[in-house]
């Protein structure tokens, strides 16, 4: 595959690329794409044997005492069901890892 250009586009315009790339970088960008078709355009941007890198933050490890108080912070907000915010990131990941095979358009 000859070297391409470096395209920077929204994904939401990405049908609008003349070409497909190697890589499709999103960097705490994905969640704001419609969930019908963000994987569809991502796909779509890709040439075959592409990349697709998606990038979240996560949150760092805390003094335990500080974890407890914002978590129990966050449950009264609802923001959180009650458990660590360690074990809700570890879900969040799992449930983007899944979203992502389950669109069937990228491999391992």
């Amino acid at each position: 595959m000859p070297p391409t250009r470096s395209v920077r586009a929204t994904l939401p315009a990405v049908e609008e690329i003349d070409e497909q790339r190697r890589l499709s970088f999103a960097a705490q960008a994905m969640h704001w794409v419609d969930p019908a078709v963000r994987y569809v355009k991502a796909a779509a941007a890709l040439a075959p044997g592409g990349l697709l890198a998606v990038v979240y933050n996560e949150k760092a490890p805390l003094e335990r005492s500080l974890r407890e108080e914002l978590d129990a912070a966050y449950v009264r907000c609802g923001w959180q069901d009650g458990g660590s915010i360690e074990d809700a990131v570890e879900k969040a990941q799992r449930m983007r890892a899944a979203e992502i095979d389950a669109s069937g358009r990228f491999g391992a």
